[in-house]
């Protein structure tokens, strides 16, 4: 999630990666307060279902945080949704489909909240492309050239750069 704290908006912007086999590992990068890379309590019968739940779960959170910000009076007022990049163009049409399809009918109900936050307005899937995507090292091996730019996106750095 990259946090931008502005005059009037905070965009909380997080970035996932999801490989699908059984069990895969949730990557979600969250620049503002935090990093996660777990298993998933569901298994995911493709790369779409496991991005799909992987973009819920990051919703949720990314909610709770944008609630929470305005909360502690931060930012008067959060006006723009919770924008999620996604490097699945299947995670991102199943969240704007309001309907369910043969392919998706098995999700558990409990990861189609994001097709109400996304309805809603509160939540908005925009594309990344895989290269860009700053989960990558949270969920896969990465080139070390990749990996160093991915820790720059996410705020963080090597530690022979403080020395």
């Amino acid at each position: 999630m990259t946090g931008i704290l502005g005059s009037d908006s905070t965009r909380l912007v997080p970035g996932l990666e999801e490989p699908w086999q059984s069990h895969a590992h949730d990557g979600c990068s969250l620049d503002l307060a935090n990093n996660k890379s777990s298993k998933q309590d569901t298994r995911a019968d493709s790369t779409t279902e496991a991005e799909y739940i992987a973009a819920s779960e990051a919703a949720k959170e990314e909610v709770w945080m944008k609630n929470y910000i305005q909360e502690l009076g931060v930012v008067p007022s959060i006006a723009e949704p919770v924008v999620i990049f996604c490097d699945n163009n299947g995670a991102i049409a199943q969240a704007k489909e309001p309907r369910s399809h043969h392919r998706s009918k098995h999700i558990l109900r409990q990861y189609h909240m994001l097709r109400e936050m996304v309805g809603r307005g509160n939540v908005r899937m925009d594309r990344v492309s895989s290269a860009e995507n700053t989960a990558d090292p949270l969920t896969k091996p990465v080139s070390q050239i990749a990996h160093a730019q991915h820790l720059g996106k996410m705020g963080l750095r090597q530690m022979s750069d403080w020395l």
